[in-house]
């Protein structure tokens, strides 16, 4: 597994050396680490870390004994799956090109290049190659093949894989027995980016202030670029009921969610979703076996479809406030049915176990395909 030596979720670099790159076993696991450059936000830094990351793999990739069978190549960025492409040609391997959103058009929807412009022209060229490359596409997004079909590629030739969640850790953790009477904590949890609507449920907190200040309180765990914009908002409203807490490791995920009641997801209304959400905060609360709120409009809709909690549209916080209001004046009990409900959807669909069996279907049928 090749990856950058610099995490963008931490800030830490791995790699302190003067090595390009540097490899490593983590359970049984062949990783490399790829000396890149750190950055924050979308700036030029971080066009650069995406530009030295497809070097350093083609750089390794040229001097690296193995010869694989398959090399999976991700976007995003849309640059990596393309030295996957070419690392699979140079060892004469199969190709599965894995993508997590839809490059360039996400980029586009979320305004962050012209449609039309001289990079969506490159990345489009890119996009097709790398769809006409691939042996398999595989999407974390259910409804991406409607974009793919347009490049001419048959639908037999993608699949949806969501991320899904280790329920490890979540077995661990206190079963939720729907809380107490009269009081329930809210939590958010995850990064404060692009498309993650924050403001939405600040704005619920103001509605319920004045009611419910002493019997219901948000705690909002992140972090992003927006973090202190969101700070001020909650001194500015005197928002006693708000608690913001540091990020925390994906270790601790679990244990953050036994704390809460209810868990919100809440992203903005926006086309970059118009292909389905892959949210993996969604995947880690139907695993706690809490019940779920989810703010968006978009074609999936995991939280209806599994029993789990309540959906409403997105960017409307008197509709969030009103079915937060709902969840709370249910019983204990009826609560405890809506978080037993998300972790069997949870273990059904979004076991990282059932999901590896679906990927090694794809392999497998490369292996068939290729005798």
């Amino acid at each position: 597994m090749l990856t950058n030596s610099y995490c963008h979720f931490t800030h830490v670099e791995m790699l302190t050396t003067g090595d390009k790159w540097k490899v490593e076993q983590i359970d049984g696991v062949l990783v490399v680490r790829l000396k890149t450059i750190a950055y924050g936000g979308n700036g030029w830094k971080r066009a650069i870390n995406m530009l030295l990351n497809a070097y350093r793999c083609l750089q390794f990739a040229r001097q690296a004994g193995e010869v694989p069978d398959v090399v999976i190549g991700p976007s995003v960025p849309i640059l990596t799956g393309w030295a996957a492409s070419h690392v699979a040609r140079s060892k004469s391997a199969a190709f599965i090109y894995e993508i997590r959103d839809l490059w360039p058009q996400a980029l586009v929807d979320l305004g962050k290049i012209r449609a039309g412009g001289l990079t969506e022209r490159i990345f489009k060229i890119i996009e097709r190659s790398l769809y006409n490359r691939a042996f398999h596409i595989v999407s974390a997004l259910p409804y991406a093949y409607r974009h793919i079909e347009k490049f001419g590629v048959a639908r037999n030739k993608i699949t949806w894989i969501p991320n899904g969640v280790d329920l490890n850790p979540f077995e661990k953790i206190k079963e939720y027995g729907g809380g107490e009477p009269g009081y329930i904590n809210l939590l958010y949890l995850g990064r404060f980016a692009a498309g993650h609507d924050i403001n939405t449920i600040l704005d619920c907190a103001i509605i319920l202030k004045e009611k419910y200040a002493e019997k219901m309180r948000f705690i909002i765990i992140g972090d992003g670029p927006d973090k202190e914009k969101y700070y001020e908002k909650v001194k500015v409203n005197e928002l006693n009921n708000v608690e913001f807490q540091e990020m925390v490791p994906k270790s601790e995920v679990a244990s953050k969610c036994e704390m809460a009641d209810i868990l919100i997801a809440s992203i903005h209304d926006i086309s970059v979703f118009k292909y389905g959400i892959n949210l993996n905060k969604l995947y880690d609360y139907f695993a706690s076996g809490r019940p779920v709120i989810l703010s968006a409009n978009t074609p999936n809709d995991p939280v209806t479809d599994s029993g789990a909690g309540i959906t409403v549209k997105a960017e409307n916080p008197m509709l969030m406030a009103e079915v937060i209001i709902s969840i709370y004046n249910m019983s204990p009990t009826d609560r405890a049915v809506m978080g037993m409900k998300a972790k069997k959807y949870a273990r059904q669909y979004y076991d990282k176990c059932v999901l590896t069996d679906k990927y090694e279907l794809i392999l497998n049928k490369w292996l068939s395909d290729s005798n």
